[in-house]
């Protein structure tokens, strides 16, 4: 009778322990579920991103004005003077504006051939995120992906979609927080795209 109830007793705290550990894996995985979901919800939201027959330069917004921005200057990627010059991309271009004559934000708008060449170049911008961010977060599910860097200066997003990367720069010279300015620049580029052809 005495090594029934120890079995019993055994097996309770055995089934407890198991309980207790996938309630905690069950907790993780959807907590991690809710993170990617926000962070993909950006992606999303940008939706419809542009077809492969757009040209980089004309994704871009001409000018933030309403964000307090003067008017774009955009140059071919490949010769900009910027940390875009190098890279597998198709085509690209980048956008310069300014705050009192001078650069806030930077935008560059990446085309790749194929979805693994964009992928490719993700997982190299991780990298370097992960090198030279003050902080950084990343995520990837398949073709899209969100990276968000941060300094006490400025503040980085880049979003990949397929055959798309966006990657967005902010200075601390713009009208409110980085971090907050590039949300706003994000916004403006998925409301210029609802323009596009």
């Amino acid at each position: 009778m005495n090594k029934a109830i120890n079995n019993g007793r055994n097996l309770y705290r055995f089934s407890h322990k198991r309980l207790c550990v996938m309630v905690i894996l069950l907790g993780i995985v959807l907590g991690n579920s809710a993170c990617n979901g926000s962070a993909f919800k950006e992606v999303e939201e940008m939706q419809p991103w542009p077809q492969a027959s757009q040209q980089p330069a004309s994704i871009l917004p001409p000018n933030l004005n309403d964000l307090g921005l003067g008017d774009a200057i955009i140059l071919d990627a490949r010769i900009s003077e910027s940390i875009w010059s190098e890279g597998t991309y198709d085509h690209g271009a980048v956008a310069e504006y300014t705050v009192d004559s001078e650069t806030a934000v930077w935008i560059a708008a990446l085309r790749y051939d194929e979805s693994d060449d964009a992928g490719d170049e993700y997982a190299g911008m991780v990298s370097w995120a992960e090198e030279n961010c003050g902080w950084h977060g990343w995520i990837r599910i398949g073709g899209a992906g969100i990276i968000n860097c941060g300094w006490s200066d400025a503040f980085n997003k880049t979003l990949m979609n397929d055959i798309w990367i966006v990657d967005i720069i902010a200075q601390d010279t713009v009208p409110t927080p980085p971090d907050e300015f590039v949300n706003r620049v994000r916004d403006a580029i998925a409301e210029h795209w609802d323009t596009l052809d």
